[in-house]
């Protein structure tokens, strides 16, 4: 089992099926409303998964926070391109998702995030 621990950042329909798609995977997985996300320790986590325009403005402060993140956009836009622009360990990807694929990207920012 694999010890990378992720955070899921979404509303409760999504965030529950992209949660339980990650621990399928064998990841330590745990799921948040934006509302919520205090209760939970941001440092712990290798990886946040998080919805845009959903979680938007958490969004911004963690990418200005240099953690690694993947942003399922609804859509893509100007504004999403330009906050994640030039910040390493930032990625995202457009709704809605192909389930084998989002595995496969979660993986590969993770074993990307250990090469640094």
């Amino acid at each position: 089992m694999s010890a990378n621990h992720i955070l899921i950042i979404d509303e409760q329909r999504a965030g529950r099926i992209f949660s339980a798609l990650t621990t399928q995977s064998g990841y330590q997985t745990d799921w948040a409303g934006a509302e919520d996300i205090l209760r939970h320790e941001i440092d712990r986590y290798d990886l946040i998964v998080i919805s845009y325009p959903y979680g938007r403005g958490l969004m911004e402060r963690l990418a200005e926070q240099g953690r690694a993140l993947l942003v399922l956009a609804d859509y893509v836009c100007d504004e999403l391109s330009s906050i994640l622009a030039g910040r390493m360990n930032c990625f995202y990807t457009v709704k809605p998702l192909d389930f084998s694929n989002f595995g496969k990207l979660v993986k590969s920012i993770l074993n990307e995030k250990g090469a640094l």
